[in-house]
Parts: C-alpha cells; structure tokens; sequence
C-alpha cells in the first residue's frame, strides 16, 4: 500500500485546462471535476490511495459569481497574486485566493443548475450529481419538490435496503409519480398529503436530520393534520413538531406564526430553544407547578421565557463557584471563554438569558458545549457545541436572545474555523 505524503503546500487550487479543483489539506487531498460529469476523488492518510467521495462541504456561493470573481481578479497583480493592500495577512491571502478558485471552479457548472442547488444547505454535491446524471426529470423534480428530490439524491439514507447504484436507480425512478418515489424511498405514510407537506418545506430546512425527525413524527394523524394547514413548514416548524416534549405545549396558531417568521425560524430554531428552556427552568425551580402553556403566540412564549429567566438569576448564588472543564477552543481579546460557575451567572444576569440555568451547567462540565462572551462585533453570548468530533456554534444570541447581525455570525465562524482545537483539553 502505498504512503501517504502530506501535501508540500495547503489550500484551494483551480486548473483551467482541466477544470478541476483541488484541495491540499494537512490530512487529505480532494480533486472535483464537474465534466463531464460531477466526480470526485481523495486519498487521506488513513486511505491513502484514490476512492470516490461525495464532497459534503461543497457548496455554491449566493449572489452573482462572476462579479464576485470580477472583484477579486481586479486585485491580483500580473503573476496571479493577491496585491498587498488588499492582503493584511498570510490568512487573508489564503482565503481570498482559495475563493477564487472555488468561484472560478463553480463557473463550470450550469448556471441553470446552480440556481436550483444553492438554497439547499447541505450535500449539494450530491444533488448536482443528480441533476447531471438525471436530467430533464431531475430538474423538474427538484424545482416542484425540493424535499423528494433531495432524498433521491441521498436514497441510501432513507431506504431501508439502499440500492447498489443509487444514481442508476435514481434515472429510472425520477419520472414516476411522487406518491411512487415516496413509495420507493420507503417513506412509511406516501399518501398525496404527505407528498403536499414535504413540498412545503423551506430549502433551510431541508437536511437529513430534520427529515429522519419527521418520517417519525408525521405517523402521528394529529402532527399531520397541523402540518397540512400551514403554508410553508420551516426548521423552527420542524424542531417543534418532530419533539414530543415541545410539541404538546404548543397549539396550531404558535406553529403559524413560526412558519412567517423567515428571518429568525428558516435557518434556526429560535423559538424551540427558547420553549426547551423554558420548561427546564420551569423544572428546576417549580417542579410542582404546571407549565404556563399552551403556547399561543411568539409573544406569549417570550414573556414565559423571560419571566422565568429572571426568576432562575435571581435564585442563583455567585458563592456556590464550580470551574469548567478547560475551554475546547483558546479564546481571543473579543471572544472570552467562561470558565466557572460564578461567571456564567454573572453572563445570564447581565445579557437576561437562562445560559445559568443547570441543563447548561451539567452540560459543560459533560464537555458537551462550551459557552463564551462575545464582545465585538456585537455583545453576544456564545455556545459551542461538540458533533462529530468536530466543535460548531449551537447559539449565538444578544442580549434578551436577541439575534445577532450578520457580521458577528460571519467572526465567529471565521474564528472557529481558523482556532484549533486545544490537543487533550475540553476534549470528550
């Protein structure tokens, strides 16, 4: 078996006589072609020779990719390179010239098909391999079903005997009926409703998870029903019906005004935090009384919230001090990490949110999350949590769980994703 060799240089490469882009990592190499057909190739130091892969990070940018590239072409110097004062650091340089290949290699593909791929969050990989392999048919079915054609393009997940070639089987299922897919994908209720809902359901919120939570849930006649009424299901939508607990404190008009709400619902379940907390401070420090529900209304919900946070600050003692685990990620001068009980108080008291409460506190010293202080952009406090062996951000909330502005989305994720992870602390 041969050796593998960690790459002499890391980072993003785009080859315009062959189309292909390549990623140099410490621990891997991945090469993309999209011509004539999307494929995709990586050798790893644990496999070190060339499999296939389905790239899951593959992604295509929003807005207008050519002028994008436009811009970053107009600051590069006769040699290919970023020009100084357009580059502050080494980082800089690397991530701008590793989007540029990124755009120039998403050039290669489709703009029809770009269109239809990019609102989905995840595996896009996989649905571009559908359309190409698939055609008219596939197209046709991703645009009236976005949620049906994401599930055939990933069968292998949802059936209960996967298919040895999913894309061949893929071309012979695509023009039958939708009820017949659902059929095929074993989707344990295929009836015309069940098609009509999976349809309503917005790009963000379509992802494996969500949609493995609802072949569950929507075996329930009652959960079905709700979601037949709505107009348009969202992951606030999703997280709520497909959970038992949180599901039965909430009442159809709750779940109405989630739907509408695109900007704080699509992408996150804001709501279904605030609902979750609210019943484990609930539990905390009134085991005896009933929970002040059902949920009518969004305000309803933030009022209970925080009218129960304010109690659970109130009851907390700075004297009773536990330390945390050592923090996963080293923090920076604007994003702090808490690292003892005392502090997280002092947190939930000054930004007016329940990050004191115990299900947060057993869960740090579980080493299943970590909560930092944000203090530029914007004062947020921050929760990382741990899945797949990897840390991401779980919340990020202003004062009162305000949501933040994109801008301090966009520092976290920039910081986590140039922060290593400390080697032997905070690790599970």
């Amino acid at each position: 078996m041969p050796e593998f060799k960690t790459p002499s240089i890391t980072g993003v490469y785009f080859e315009d006589t062959t189309g292909k882009l390549r990623l140099f990592e410490k621990d891997s190499i991945l090469v993309m072609t999209v011509q004539p057909l999307p494929r995709a190739w990586q050798k790893t130091r644990r496999k070190s020779y060339w499999i296939n892969c389905r790239p899951e990070r593959f992604k295509i940018p929003m807005g207008n990719i050519e002028k994008r590239l436009e811009g970053l072409n107009s600051h590069l110097d006769e040699n290919g390179k970023l020009l100084p004062q357009f580059c502050t650091s080494p980082t800089d340089k690397f991530l701008n010239l590793g989007i540029r290949s990124h755009l120039m290699f998403c050039l290669t593909i489709s703009k029809k098909d770009r269109l239809i791929i990019r609102p989905f969050p995840t595996r896009q990989w996989h649905l571009l391999s559908l359309l190409a392999g698939c055609g008219d048919a596939a197209v046709e079915l991703v645009e009236s079903n976005p949620t049906l054609g994401f599930m055939v393009s990933s069968s292998w997940v949802f059936k209960k005997k996967p298919v040895q070639k999913p894309l061949r089987a893929a071309r012979s299922i695509v023009n039958k009926k939708q009820r017949d897919i659902l059929r095929w994908l074993d989707w344990p209720n295929n009836s015309e409703s069940t098609r009509k809902i999976l349809a309503k359901i917005a790009h963000p919120a379509i992802n494996i998870s969500n949609l493995l939570y609802l072949r569950q849930a929507i075996c329930d006649k009652k959960i079905a029903k709700t979601l037949c009424h709505l107009p348009r299901i969202n992951t606030g939508v999703l997280r709520i019906v497909t959970d038992p607990g949180l599901s039965s404190l909430t009442t159809p008009s709750l779940l109405f005004e989630i739907a509408h709400c695109r900007k704080h619902e699509d992408k996150y379940p804001t709501a279904a935090y605030l609902l979750r907390d609210s019943i484990h401070i609930q539990l905390q420090l009134y085991a005896n009384r009933r929970f002040p529900g059902p949920i009518r209304h969004l305000k309803q919900l933030s009022e209970v919230h925080d009218s129960l946070v304010e109690d659970l600050n109130c009851a907390k003692s700075l004297n009773e001090n536990i330390p945390f685990p050592a923090p996963p990620i080293d923090g920076t001068e604007f994003i702090r990490p808490i690292t003892q009980t005392a502090d997280l108080v002092r947190e939930g008291i000054f930004m007016k949110n329940c990050v004191a409460a115990d299900l947060y506190i057993t869960k740090i010293l579980q080493r299943e999350i970590y909560i930092y202080q944000v203090f530029k952009p914007e004062r947020c406090t921050l929760a990382l949590k741990r899945k797949n062996g990897a840390w991401t951000v779980s919340e990020l909330k202003r004062a009162r769980n305000e949501d933040p502005a994109s801008i301090t989305r966009s520092a976290v994720e920039i910081w986590l994703a140039q922060k290593p992870t400390n080697n032997g602390r905070g690790q599970m």
